[in-house]
Parts: structure tokens; sequence; C-alpha cells
């Protein structure tokens, strides 16, 4: 499947949707309603990857504006883009998160509390971890530390 993202669950769950289009596709496309379905259910999984992917590096940069006291206009077009992100993620998912919207407005102003950082933090940083290559990069260093000391021994 080339340009599916590696490593996440979005990555699974697109190559199911993608397997079962194909699947139905190879059926000889008997049932073409169901076909045209999967592909739309497809397209709209493809459009919220692409959409998390634009989220990660701004959600990184807003988390790494929480400790500065006021924002540059350039840091304060980053937060309003994020909020825009934010919203059009909201309308996709159908997860209502008002507060990470709220929170993101108190940060342009200036006025963000300590509760409203921590609450961003929580929100935000799962999706770096998610957007990442994480796991890969872990399973690596694994094997290279279990290369190293099989060789010492």
């Amino acid at each position: 499947m080339a340009g599916a993202p590696k490593g996440n669950t979005n990555n699974r769950k697109g190559l199911q949707a993608r397997r079962a289009l194909e699947m139905a596709i190879e059926n000889n496309g008997k049932d073409k309603a169901v076909i045209s379905s999967m592909q739309i259910l497809y397209d709209i999984w493809k459009v919220q990857v692409a959409k998390e992917k634009l989220i990660a590096p701004l959600a990184a940069a807003v988390l790494g504006m929480l400790p500065k006291a006021s924002l540059d206009a350039s840091d304060q077009l980053k937060v309003q883009r994020l909020g825009q992100l934010w919203t059009q993620r909201m309308q996709y998912s159908g997860i209502s998160d008002w507060s990470v919207l709220l929170h993101l407005q108190e940060l342009e102003k200036g006025i963000l509390r300590e509760e409203g950082k921590s609450k961003l933090f929580e929100k935000l940083y799962p999706l770096l971890a998610s957007n990442s290559d994480l796991d890969a990069s872990f399973q690596a260093e694994k094997e290279l530390q279990k290369a190293f000391w099989s060789k010492l021994k």
C-alpha cells in the first residue's frame, strides 16, 4: 500500500479498509454500492491521516510554547493554525474536545494558567507519540543492545 503511514493504529485501520475494498473489487465488483461506500470510507481515512500528520508538528511547536510568558506573532499563527486543524479534527472524528480550543485561545492571548497548560500537554503529547516511529526506533535499539551483548560474551 503506497502512501500508507507506518507504525500506528491508523495504519492498521487503513490497511484493513484497503484490503476489504480490494476483496470487494476482486469479487467481480458484484455489489457496486458496497464498493462505492468502501472507497468513500477509505478516502475519508486518508484525509484523516493527512490531517493528523499536519497536527503533530504544530502540536510539538505549541508544547514548546507552554513555558513562554507571551508569544510572538509567528507563534500566535501556529497556535491559530493548530486551532483550525483541531476544529476540523473534531468534525471528522466526532470527538468533541472544546477544552483544547479554549486553552489554545488562552495560550494565544497569554492568559493560560498552569491547569490549562497541563490539559494541553495531556491532549497534545499523545499525538506526537502516535505520529512518530517511536516503536520502530525502540525495537531497533533493543536489537542493537542484544547484538552488542551477544558479541561481548
